[in-house]
Formats: C-alpha cells, sequence, structure tokens
C-alpha cells in the first residue's frame, strides 16, 4: 500500500482508501464520528485535496460547531445510533454507490448500533470499522457482529485487527479484490487477511 503524503489518519485510513479507488477525486464519504475536523481525521485530505463531498456524524455539539468553522462538508450534532441517513441521502442527491464509510464512536458497542442503522440500500464502496479490541471487555463481540453484518450484506474483509482496533472492508462488487494473498507487502499496521 502506498502512503498518501499529507494524511492525518491515525492507522494510514486515508492511504488505504485512495488506494482501493486509485486517488479518486470528488468522491463521497461518511463519517461517523467526526470527533475532531483535522486532528487524526479520516476525511480530511478526502475534502481539502480530492474535493470529495460527504457528512460527518458527531453527538457532541461542541465538537460539531468546531468542526464546521473550518470544513466545507457539514457535521451534523446528531446520535447515529439513531439518525436517519436515507432523507439525507435523497435530499442531497447522493448516488447510491458511497466511497467511503468511516465507522469510529465509542464505545465500540455504539460503533456496532451506528453500522446496523446505515441504510443498507446504499452500497458503500471501502469501510472502516472501529472496534477498539484492545480495550478487551464485549469489543471482540462487536467486532465479530459487525464482520456477520457485512459479510451478510456482501461485504468482504481485506484488512483485520488493524492496529490492533479496526477492520477494513470493501465492496467486492467495484473494488478488486484479486490482491488479497498476492505479492503486495502489507503496511506494517496491519495483516491483509486471505
Amino acid at each position: 500500500m502506498e502512503i498518501i503524503p499529507n494524511s492525518n489518519s491515525q492507522a494510514a485510513q486515508e492511504s488505504f482508501v485512495l488506494n482501493q479507488l486509485k486517488e479518486k477525486r470528488n468522491g463521497y464519504y461518511v463519517e461517523i464520528g467526526g470527533y475532531h475536523a483535522t486532528k487524526d481525521s479520516n476525511t480530511y485530505l478526502l475534502e481539502t485535496e480530492y474535493n470529495w463531498s460527504g457528512v460527518s456524524l458527531e453527538i457532541i455539539q461542541n465538537r460539531a460547531d468546531l468542526y464546521n468553522e473550518s470544513r466545507r462538508n457539514p457535521c451534523l450534532a446528531v446520535d447515529a445510533t439513531t439518525y436517519d441517513l436515507l432523507p439525507y441521502f435523497i435530499k442531497n442527491k447522493w448516488p447510491k454507490q458511497i466511497d467511503y464509510l468511516q465507522v469510529d464512536i465509542e464505545p465500540a458497542q455504539q460503533s456496532l448500533k451506528a453500522l446496523l442503522n446505515m441504510p443498507m440500500n446504499y452500497r458503500y464502496s471501502v469501510i472502516t470499522f472501529e472496534h477498539d479490541r484492545y480495550v478487551g471487555g464485549d469489543n471482540d463481540k462487536y467486532q465479530a457482529e459487525a464482520y456477520d453484518f457485512l459479510l451478510s450484506h456482501g461485504y468482504k474483509i481485506v484488512a483485520h485487527n488493524v492496529s490492533n482496533f479496526e477492520d477494513w472492508y470493501v465492496d467486492p462488487r467495484v473494488i478488486d479484490c484479486s490482491f488479497l494473498g498476492s505479492d503486495i507487502e502489507p503496511h506494517t499496521l496491519f495483516r491483509f487477511v486471505k
């Protein structure tokens, strides 16, 4: 995997997305867990250097406000576990194939609830799901439930336990998965799943 310069991602998520999508410009993202506009952001580079449109969901109002002060794309101060994104997609004429879905809220149980709440009549080319397995507790259970859910919708896992806190998926209908098991050297932060 080629690491994309200027990315602020914590574990090379933007690089993974851009590699899978061949450095696509004018894409679309959904960011569940906006947190900070730039720090450890998995979408900042997509928006600022690749002209992606997107929406972020952040439950904490002041974080959403700060995010909106420095980003072009909106951050909605809503609960991603209950907010219905479908009317937003329809109203804003989003494509049925969305390029990137990030699911990263705390605790991991909330990430799972948010994932299960996503409109699955839309497709997501690349998905990063944070399960925080390193914390312990039931997080391995939430990781397994997310895995089963995404596989049941036709997604394929391509990186498991990235930095021991995240799994990465792709939609094999649009992403070439022939790299699995090939001679591509995996980034040191994760291993590819065959």
